[in-house]
């Protein structure tokens, strides 16, 4: 991984877009800046652009936002959530 890159791995992007369509859990491997390690998250999506993703991260059991080109790999799970009526994308 090459901290420069800013470009979006499509196959990742696929699976996030699905996930977030069928409203389901996604687990991600995740380049950390500050560790430059690679960390397993799941996440619940709340929302995605090109950009960013947001979302409830199972591991810090909190919202947190994600750039997108740092996820490296995604994998759909079986499990379903629903997005908080109170959530708002502009408060991350």
């Amino acid at each position: 991984y090459h901290t420069f890159n800013n470009e979006i791995d499509e196959k990742v992007y696929a699976v996030i877009e699905r996930a977030f369509n069928r409203l389901r859990t996604v687990e991600i491997s995740y380049f950390n800046m500050e560790s430059a390690e690679f960390s397993k998250r799941k996440i619940d999506i709340y929302y995605k652009s090109r950009k960013y993703v947001i979302g409830y991260c199972h591991l810090r059991k909190d919202i947190r936002k994600f750039r997108t080109h740092r996820i490296a790999s995604a994998k759909l799970t079986n499990d379903s959530y629903k997005i908080p009526e109170d959530f708002n994308k502009n408060n991350y």
